[in-house]
């Protein structure tokens, strides 16, 4: 038979199995809460993590653009740059300025045969031209066309 003894073990073991129960179940609660609290704050990381992309992709399509706008207007200098060393076309005063020295050269040639025969000396024969008749380039406005290109 049963004894006593036998049902105050078996009832130690039941309240004991109770304890050990409540003190799981109290701590199973406590690891859900903060699961829960754990997986709420992954879910505003998430959420900031999406924000900060999406203005990232905004700083970097801001950045494209101006990259975009600095290149338009590199080409855009360099465009200016190449009319500017392309030759120009002759002006009225160009095409009378050659021509008038190409006369003095001839009006030379005609003094050099004429003091050939006359026996006037080579400092005698030489035609002096005026600033307008010379054909050579102002580096003043080259100069200036350099310092306004020159914006970097």
């Amino acid at each position: 038979m049963i004894t006593l003894e036998q049902i105050r073990a078996l009832e130690n073991k039941v309240v004991n199995a109770m304890e050990v129960i409540q003190k799981l179940q109290s701590e199973n609660n406590t690891l859900r809460s903060t699961l829960e609290k754990s997986q709420k704050k992954i879910d505003d990381l998430e959420s900031m993590v999406n924000a900060f992309k999406a203005d990232q992709d905004e700083i970097e399509q801001g950045i494209v653009n101006v990259l975009s706008k600095l290149d338009e207007l590199e080409d855009t200098i360099n465009d200016s740059n190449a009319e500017a060393e392309a030759p120009v076309a002759e002006t009225d005063e160009e095409v009378s300025a050659e021509t008038n020295i190409e006369e003095s050269d001839n009006e030379e040639t005609d003094l050099d045969e004429n003091s050939e025969s006359t026996g006037e000396t080579e400092v005698e024969k030489t035609v002096e031209l005026s600033p307008e008749d010379e054909d050579t380039p102002d580096d003043s406005d080259e100069e200036e066309a350099e310092e306004e290109l020159d914006i970097f």
